[in-house]
């Protein structure tokens, strides 16, 4: 059997695949700290809204053109919309083989943590210690080479490889998802986090910053204009259903995060009682949780108006305008005793407010040191926490196979031997994420150029469709006589929604990395977060690709029917 005639042996196979592929360490971690931050139930209702705005349409855009044209991101622009947009899908393949990279760190962190949770070493250490050793070490570089060694394997073995993998990784997935929010709804003061994330403050929808956090959850949850599920899509069988299978991945997704966060939420306002009084009991607490939860620092600043902490602040000989500054409960000018008391006089250090705090800080760091704490206050709380690691663990590397994937057959298409490309792949996934492993920086940097980077895929599927015909393709691809549900013409304004939305949330990213008091130093390309940085990478990118594009389609469409489109040439 040739590369280009497998396929997945089964549906079942095939849908398990797809949800490996967009279920990741985002849906576990990322989703219930920005619920959290955005309003709970309001950015639930947000949330959903886009699942069908944002990623059911992109998904069946992906799903009709790797099943229609057998190709691969580049292959699949030129023969759908013809040969000289072929630098488009090569931008599609390079944005996720780019994430490709630094995942593959993050997939060895998973690693790393669930060893230690299995052995009791987070039991034995002081918080973050263990993130301080391991994170920008050797050690990072060895777990970043063995989650590419495993994802490598994998694919090694082909369709059928991915498919057994996902066959076991992804139901497993679910039951330990499902058995921790089973136990998080259990715990004492569970209810408090459900009520946070099922009960909408209606009035907070009149906050676009909501709606432009719930697009970007959604765009990273479902992994939509990625290229990875078309890259699938090719080994659908070609009586399968696009429409229908475009929901389940979807749905199914979303509940993987809103499984998460309701395990998250319920076991954080829990705990939240517990910690409050933790904190407010020492400044050897206080202190290292200000540290921890960037998100208490700032709920304390704004309670800091409160009368009894203003009373407090003057009774300490601090005058208010002084103490009301950004940054001053983590100022060692002051000392924490007197920091202390002006905290707790504020009404802050209390189990919700505390709660929240915790739900709304950090990123990369936090997940790995203060869930563990969190877990470790509960009965069975180490077990609970080997869970939760084998739990990150399979999600991170699901979603690592599928872009390995979709770097190997992009070289297939381009004329490379399958265990050649496979070998290509491994070699650069695991040399260019090495300074991911030993620099945070670095990590940081290109987590935001690509990231925002992939509302420029978004766009650039959105276009081909716009550019092909929308209606046309609804009827030509996805209406199809294997159909089990027919997509009504919702779907064609859904792709025009696509454009707008691509473009506001990318200028929404740029805006948010803009300072307009240093213009100089948000130009410079030196810098992790800035508009030079992302500009200077993408202009490289994408010059070459435009540069390249004639040699790019010359290598990838072995027929000149992809000067004409993919009408007609499909059997």
């Amino acid at each position: 059997m040739t590369e280009r005639q497998q396929t997945f042996t089964s549906r079942w196979g095939m849908m398990l695949a797809m949800l490996g592929m967009a279920v990741g360490t985002g849906n576990i971690w990322r989703f219930p700290r920005i619920a959290a931050a955005n309003g709970g139930g309001s950015f639930l209702v947000a949330w959903v809204c886009f699942l069908l705005l944002w990623s059911v349409p992109l998904l069946l855009v992906e799903f009709s053109m790797g099943k229609a044209t057998r190709y691969g991101t580049v292959g699949a622009f030129s023969r759908l919309i013809g040969k000289k947009f072929a630098w488009m899908g090569a931008w599609v393949a390079f944005t996720a083989t780019a994430i490709m990279f630094y995942y593959s760190v993050v997939a060895g962190w998973t690693f790393r943590y669930f060893w230690a949770a299995l052995t009791g070493e987070l039991e034995s250490e002081i918080p973050g210690a263990l993130w301080s050793r391991f994170a920008e070490s050797g050690w990072s570089v060895l777990t970043h080479a063995l989650a590419m060694g495993i994802g490598v394997l994998v694919v090694a073995r082909g369709v059928r490889g991915i498919e057994r993998a996902a066959t076991f990784l992804i139901p497993s997935l679910f039951v330990l998802v499902i058995l921790l929010a089973a136990r998080a709804v259990t715990l004492p003061g569970a209810g408090g986090g459900l009520a946070f994330l099922f009960t909408p403050n209606w009035s907070d929808l009149t906050d676009a910053r909501i709606w432009l956090e719930a697009l970007t959850q959604n765009a990273w949850d479902t992994g939509a204009g990625w290229g990875l599920a078309l890259t699938y899509a090719i080994y659908m069988r070609r009586n399968e259903d696009t429409a229908l299978n475009s929901f389940v991945l979807g749905f199914g997704n979303n509940s993987v995060s809103l499984l998460a966060g309701i395990m998250v939420m319920c076991t954080v306002f829990s705990v939240g009682p517990a910690l409050a009084t933790q904190i407010a009991a020492s400044p050897a607490g206080f202190e290292k949780a200000i540290t921890a939860y960037p998100g208490l620092q700032n709920r304390l600043e704004a309670g800091i108006q409160e009368p009894a902490a203003v009373e407090a602040a003057l009774r300490l000989g601090i005058e208010l305008e002084e103490a009301a500054i950004p940054g001053f409960f983590a100022n060692n000018a002051y000392s924490v005793e007197d920091r202390l008391e002006i905290a707790r006089a504020s009404g802050v250090l209390e189990g919700d407010q505390v709660a929240h705090a915790v739900l709304g800080s950090g990123n990369n760091g936090l997940t790995f040191i203060w869930v563990p704490q969190i877990f470790q206050t509960l009965p069975f709380g180490r077990a609970l926490t080997v869970l939760f690691f084998l739990a990150l663990s399979f999600a991170a590397m699901t979603s690592l196979i599928a872009m390995i994937e979709l770097a190997t057959r992009v070289l297939v298409d381009g004329g490379m031997t399958r265990r050649r490309a496979i070998t290509v792949v491994g070699s650069f996934g695991f040399l260019l994420g090495v300074p991911s492993a030993l620099s945070m920086a670095f990590f940081d940097n290109q987590d935001f150029v690509w990231g925002v980077g992939l509302m420029l895929s978004g766009f650039f599927f959105a276009f081909a469709v716009l550019r092909y015909g929308v209606s046309r393709f609804r009827e030509q691809f996805i209406n199809t006589a294997s159909s089990d549900i027919t997509v009504g013409r919702w779907w064609d304004w859904a792709i025009y929604l696509v454009i707008i939305q691509s473009v506001i949330l990318m200028l929404w990213w740029i805006y948010q990395a803009i300072d307009l008091t240093d213009l100089r130093g948000t130009l410079t390309p030196f810098s992790s977060f800035n508009v030079g940085t992302l500009l200077v990478q993408w202009a490289m990118v994408l010059t070459a690709f435009i540069l390249m594009n004639r040699w790019l389609a010359r290598k990838t469409v072995d027929d000149e029917r992809g000067e004409q489109g993919v009408e007609g040439s499909i059997s």
